[in-house]
């Protein structure tokens, strides 16, 4: 793919993202509206987040981790890839119906461990939820075979439209049953139902293309996907542990933590996020043919893009959190204080978004190279390092200690997977130039914003948004403006140069 062709990439998979994004805040807007920042909306945010949770965990990150290199190999549009494809596939079904058999079983030991703090009450109705939520993860991991078969092939709208389809679905089921747990159920079923199949029919013919070619598995599989599922299980038990430190904060403090999560969930999916998701294949193929030179072009590109988005987002953000806040949950019904709540973790999480992009990025490195014990390793440091310094800031400081707790160890996680880069793979995953670039692109956009920033300091709620929005842009143009001086060699003027 040509870097004019990953600009387009790129952009079609952040508009879809955009789309599936915003579906996510509108059924957070519902929620809110609904089930306001209390006890109710603790329990609903716990049954929306679990599957998606164990799925990441056990499916989404391990399987396109493991799957996209080895569809890249057999030929994306090859009888073989089919033929792994319907095997992967009945893996993934017996999978989700073992661990959903599991979570119904040990119901009242996943809410112990899940949410320590939740009432009496509070057991009692998420127990009826989550019994039913438990039977999604069948499909939800088969959905995660599709997914990775798509992305070999670079059909990346596809898979991130699966987001939009599932938000609606849930959508329907908080509107149609305002307040009951068990029909939340029903249509966490019906979303992960309806994403599989629009993918499946994506696929079309492929699907059962007779198999041209040898259908065993790469040496090594089983070992790396248990390496990937580890790393993932480890990266996405960060948020499970927050939210579960934070229910020690009483009620509504999940909710609380949940709404100001989900608007930094939007940057992260359209912009900064996108960049790992385009290159991944890409990366996978250059390691496959053997090319370390376009490897190291690849990578130095992805980081570029990475840093010229999230660092004016994080800059804004922290200035502006609040604002965002207002933004998306005015509409919602939740009183000043828990708007003022959700600004202020917003604020401090920003911090953390430029370090989870470099993480990110990484990983597709790492992954792509065959090598899954390094993102085991630095996700257990992540993690634990997040057990020994959140509980004494969630008691101590509250929500925002908590907050920026994360955020502080995301940098570490990123750092970690750059070690593993380097003393592995001899990959440098900075240089001098971009170091120096990413200082420039924070002075640039820290003076950006100093302005606004200043002016809104008296100003109401409009000049407030007004400000904000001037400052974002003014910024962002501010970080491309200092790659263009540099001669970056950005994705869309051709093929970068080495050690940029």
């Amino acid at each position: 793919m040509s870097g004019s062709g990953l600009v387009r990439a790129g952009l079609v998979v952040s508009l879809v993202t955009f789309l599936g994004r915003l579906s996510g805040l509108l059924r957070e807007l519902a929620l809110a509206r609904s089930m306001g920042a209390g006890a109710e909306a603790d329990i609903a945010v716990l049954l929306l987040t679990l599957p998606d949770l164990l799925t990441q965990v056990l499916a989404a990150g391990a399987i396109a981790a493991v799957l996209v290199p080895v569809f890249e190999s057999a030929g994306p549009e090859s009888g073989r890839s089919a033929g792994l494809f319907r095997r992967f596939t009945g893996w993934a079904l017996l999978l989700g119906l073992g661990l959903g058999a599991g979570v119904w079983i040990g119901t009242p030991w996943v809410l112990a461990a899940l949410a320590p703090g939740f009432s009496v009450w509070q057991v009692a109705q998420a127990s009826a939820g989550l019994a039913v939520v438990a039977w999604t993860l069948p499909v939800a991991i088969a959905s995660a075979v599709s997914a990775a078969w798509l992305q070999a092939q670079s059909r990346f709208a596809l898979v991130t439209a699966g987001t939009l389809l599932f938000n609606a679905a849930v959508m329907v089921a908080l509107l149609s049953a305002p307040g009951s747990f068990t029909m939340l159920g029903v249509g966490l079923i019906a979303a992960v139902t309806v994403r599989w199949v629009s993918q499946v029919a994506a696929l079309g013919r492929r699907v059962w293309r007779p198999s041209d070619g040898d259908l065993a598995l790469p040496p090594g599989l089983r070992r790396r996907y248990v390496e990937a599922a580890g790393a993932a299980a480890v990266v996405f038990a960060a948020p499970l542990v927050a939210r579960s430190l934070a229910s020690l904060g009483g009620d509504g403090a999940v909710a609380t933590l949940n709404y100001a999560t989900r608007v930094l969930e939007v940057p992260m999916g359209l912009a900064i996020g996108v960049v790992p998701v385009i290159l991944f294949p890409r990366l996978s193929a250059a390691v496959s043919a053997h090319e370390d030179a376009r490897f190291s072009d690849l990578l130095a590109s992805g980081w570029v893009g990475v840093a010229a988005v999230s660092v004016p987002i994080a800059v804004a953000l922290l200035a502006f959190g609040d604002v965002a806040a207002q933004l998306v949950y005015a509409v919602s019904g939740l009183d000043d204080a828990s708007l003022v709540a959700i600004g202020r973790l917003i604020a401090v999480g920003a911090l953390g978004l430029p370090a989870l992009g470099a993480a990110f990025l990484y990983q597709s490195a790492l992954h792509a190279r065959l090598d899954t014990r390094g993102p085991l390793v630095a996700s257990a440091v992540y993690v634990g390092l997040l057990l020994a310094v959140g509980w004494p800031a969630v008691v101590f400081g509250g929500g925002v200690a908590l907050v920026g707790a994360m955020a502080a160890c995301q940098w570490v996680f990123a750092a970690a997977l750059a070690a593993r880069l380097w003393r592995t793979h001899g990959v440098a995953a900075l240089s001098r130039p971009l170091v120096t670039m990413l200082a420039g692109i924070t002075l640039v956009t820290v003076l950006a914003l100093a302005g606004p920033v200043w002016w809104a300091r008296d100003a109401g709620t409009l000049g407030r948004v007004l400000a904000a929005m001037g400052g974002g842009t003014l910024a962002l143009s501010g970080a491309l403006a200092v790659l263009w001086h540099a001669g970056v060699p950005l994705p869309w003027r051709g093929r970068p140069t080495r050690g940029v």
